[in-house]
């Protein structure tokens, strides 16, 4: 905790990070670390990130029941740390963690961690993993949403609105207001409100806050807007930062297409926390957030590392010191590249987000293989505004669909050949059209689901 430690030491332990001047402070003190840091050299980042590694991993294996011996093959007999065994220590999933439940959990923390903090993540997956994380964490996630708000001129001024929280905790009629949803404008007002509410009630609320920065799901953002089309009204927004699902190029496009709406994707989870955005010159890529973790690309089917390609993302966060993450998958996909970008940071890129394990097509073959379907290459065959690639058996795929209202009709035949030029494989398709297609209970949207073991 080398970067904030004296800064944080004063205020974190009230549990109440960017409510109070000290601990606004200490984010903006990160704040200033972080605008250097994105131009660090590969040599220099990597030794930023092993000063703050080892604290984290000598307090795990002394107070994390769960990692026991996991770490033995690290240390050396005088215990000095053996870097290039890192790879040796075993990755974990989101289901051996939810298994270990309490054994997760740190038996003490140290004072500059601050409070414990509890959390849940959304149950996308099936099932919410609760975890825990600590006030200097969140104060890190304060400072890293303001980088990425700096990256991309985001008027700070405005008032912003939180369409996220799936518990009902921000109902309707009027949600709830506060204030701090940056740091640089303290006192521009946010307001919340819970998913699972009708886009037009969704479009009366925003109307009311008069709230110009959405952050919300893209889903539920491009919802949101081709509501308004639709019903000839203004756009209620200008600036959409988007959240807890990927962003699709369809998606972009559409809200993007006046001109008048400014576009920001960020990628991260609950248990984690920021992992990388959109980089600012080149909105189709990602840079990793470095300083505050570790992002590692694995092979689909082994532990072999990748410098560029789809994998298995495994991650550690650096800041967690209630229920540190080491070496974990939490079933994301991502894409990445050895390259660096033109836009002068260092930051490892992230070509896309390739999406999670239930997201893969499997064949019969053993071949599993990612649905990359470009809406731009299937639109002449699907007359959609909304749609659904679901995988029932190994030989057979649902369409489903929202008409777009066109006078066009689905061509069948072209749609199944598009379909397994791209995949490379052979199987069946069924179109089906829908009215609506539901959204999985934690109010996100996915394009692709396989249901096949």
């Amino acid at each position: 905790m080398v970067a904030c430690r004296a800064a944080c030491r004063s205020e974190i332990n009230r549990g109440s990070i960017l409510l109070n001047k000290a601990s606004l402070e200490a984010a903006r003190k990160f704040g200033r670390t972080l605008e250097r840091t994105q131009y660090f050299p590969e040599e220099r980042m990597l030794a930023y990130q092993r000063r703050l590694l080892e604290p984290l991993l000598r307090h795990a294996r002394a107070e994390v029941p769960f990692y026991g011996n996991r770490f033995k093959v690290l240390f050396d007999r005088n215990d000095d740390i053996r870097w290039a065994a890192w790879p040796d220590i075993p990755t974990f999933t989101r289901k051996e963690a939810q298994q270990a439940g309490e054994q997760m959990f740190a038996r003490n923390l140290p004072v500059e961690a601050g409070a414990v903090e509890f959390g849940e993540t959304s149950g996308s997956t099936g099932r919410p993993l609760k975890f825990q994380t600590n006030s200097l964490m969140r104060l890190m996630k304060g400072a890293v949403g303001e980088q990425i708000l700096n990256w991309h001129k985001v008027d700070k001024t405005k008032s912003a609105a939180f369409i996220m929280d799936h518990k009902g905790n921000h109902p309707l009629p009027g949600g709830s207001k506060g204030h701090l949803w940056n740091m640089e404008k303290p006192d521009s007002s946010v307001f919340q409100l819970s998913l699972g509410y009708t886009v037009e009630q969704q479009v009366q609320w925003l109307s009311q806050t008069n709230a110009k920065v959405l952050i919300s799901y893209p889903s539920n953002a491009a919802a949101i807007l081709k509501y308004v089309k639709d019903n000839d009204l203004a756009a209620p927004f200008d600036t959409v930062v988007c959240n807890g699902e990927c962003l699709t190029e369809d998606v972009r496009q559409f809200l993007t297409k006046d001109g008048d709406i400014k576009v920001v994707d960020r990628f991260g989870a609950s248990e984690i926390g920021p992992i990388s955005a959109a980089c600012p010159e080149n909105h189709t890529i990602h840079h990793q957030f470095s300083e505050i973790g570790l992002v590692e690309n694995l092979e689909p089917e082994s532990d072999v590392a990748l410098t560029s390609g789809s994998g298995r993302m495994v991650i550690t966060p650096f800041y967690n010191y209630a229920m540190p993450l080491i070496r974990y998958e939490n079933e994301d996909y991502i894409e990445t590249s050895d390259k660096l970008c033109g836009c002068g940071r260092t930051l490892p890129i992230i070509n896309k987000i390739v999406g999670r394990r239930r997201n893969l097509f499997k064949f019969a073959n053993g071949k599993v293989r990612w649905p990359n379907f470009d809406v731009t290459e299937f639109m002449p065959f699907l007359p959609a505004h909304q749609f659904q690639f679901i995988q029932k058996t190994i030989t057979h795929i649902d369409v489903l669909y929202v008409h777009d209202g066109s006078s066009r009709e689905p061509d069948a035949e072209k749609m199944k050949t598009y379909m397994q030029g791209k995949l490379n494989e052979k199987f069946d398709i069924s179109i089906i059209k829908k009215t609506s297609i539901p959204k999985l209970r934690s109010e996100k949207f996915e394009d692709c689901i396989s249901l096949v073991e």
